[in-house]
This record gives structure tokens, C-alpha cells and sequence, in this order.
């Protein structure tokens, strides 16, 4: 069972961007023709997964991140406070360069635990929720031997995390059948 635990590398933030950001962003994946996503490895029937700023493992291009998007991570880096001095290393990566996935969550979809392929030891992730209704909300899951750690987000919310809680923690995105409305997750990677 998951227990409000927090995890000493989970960090999480209210309204880390603007409504405005939001709603443009949630404007712009909404119109997103069901062509331009892909499926999440084996766990959905349904395509609901599209990346930018990298270069996506299976397609074998790279796409630009879209103009409605690119401004997210500049607010979500303004917005974010109290960092020690190792969380504020790892964000410099991200002012650099970064790449995002953005998974569509619908009602009763979820993402199973798992691990991120694998990445150096300044790998850092953060995970910004978005809605279509403003009480959705998801519980982002991380889990490490017998323990298992629930972050709840919320439309604008971010959290993050890195080292132990990345590199020896599986996460996953817990389903609902209470979920109102649909639920976007959008995550910035770092490529250093």
C-alpha cells in the first residue's frame, strides 16, 4: 500500500506555471491529431505518447519542441525555490538543452513501475501535470524495495527527482476511476 512517505530526492511544487501556460499548452496537445502519438511501450492499446527535443528511440528522428511548449520549463525554473546545492546543479542542465514526453492520461489509464533507461549520475527528471479539468489530479508513484512513496499532483504542479530516487526507485503513474477529465504529463529530461 502507498503511504505519504517522502522520498529525500522527490521534491514537489504548486502552480509552477501560469494558467495562461497551461491553457495554451493544454490547447495545443488537445488538438493533436491522434496520428502525431505513439503507444507507451506494451502497456496501452492506445496511442497516447509523443516526445520532443530528442531524438525518439523508435521513430529515429528528432522534433523540435513545439512553439506552445518551449515555454514551460523557463516558468517551471523560475517558479521552483529552496534547492539545495546539488538540485540546483543538476537544473543547470536543463538550461542547456532538454528533451520532454508528454503522456495522455485518460480515466482508468495508468503507467506501470519502471526505471528509465539508463542515464549518468546527473540524471534528473521533472514532471509537470496539466488538466483538462481543474479537479484532476494523478498520484505519481515511486517505489524502492518494500516501501512505496505517492506524490499527488495537481493542473500545474511539478515534481522532480533525481539520484537515489532515480537511479534505484521504479515510478509509475497510478490509474483511476476517479479521475475527472484528461491528464497530461509532460517530462523534461535533461541530456547531459
Amino acid at each position: 500500500m502507498a503511504k505519504n512517505l517522502k522520498h529525500e530526492n522527490v521534491l514537489y511544487f504548486d502552480d509552477a506555471i501560469t494558467q495562461e501556460l497551461h491553457d495554451r499548452a493544454i490547447g495545443f496537445l488537445e488538438s493533436l491529431p491522434q496520428s502525431a502519438l505513439h503507444k507507451i511501450s506494451n502497456q496501452s492499446a492506445e496511442a497516447s505518447r509523443v516526445g520532443y527535443g530528442g531524438i525518439d528511440r523508435k521513430m529515429k528522428k528528432e522534433g523540435a519542441i513545439p512553439k506552445e511548449l518551449e515555454d514551460l520549463l523557463p516558468c517551471i525554473l523560475k517558479s521552483i525555490h529552496s534547492l539545495n546545492p546539488e538540485e540546483s546543479r543538476l537544473l543547470d542542465f536543463f538550461r542547456k538543452k532538454y528533451r520532454i514526453t508528454v503522456n495522455k492520461y485518460k480515466k482508468k489509464r495508468g503507467l506501470g513501475f519502471h526505471k528509465d533507461w539508463k542515464a549518468d549520475n546527473d540524471a534528473m527528471v521533472i514532471g509537470l501535470t496539466l488538466g483538462t479539468h481543474p479537479d484532476t489530479k494523478r498520484s505519481m508513484m515511486f517505489k524502492q524495495d518494500k516501501n512505496t512513496y505517492r506524490v499527488l499532483t495537481y493542473p500545474k504542479s511539478v515534481y522532480m527527482f533525481y539520484g537515489d530516487a532515480y537511479h534505484n526507485c521504479k515510478h509509475g503513474s497510478k490509474a483511476s476511476d476517479k479521475q475527472v477529465g484528461v491528464v497530461y504529463s509532460i517530462t523534461f529530461r535533461s541530456t547531459c
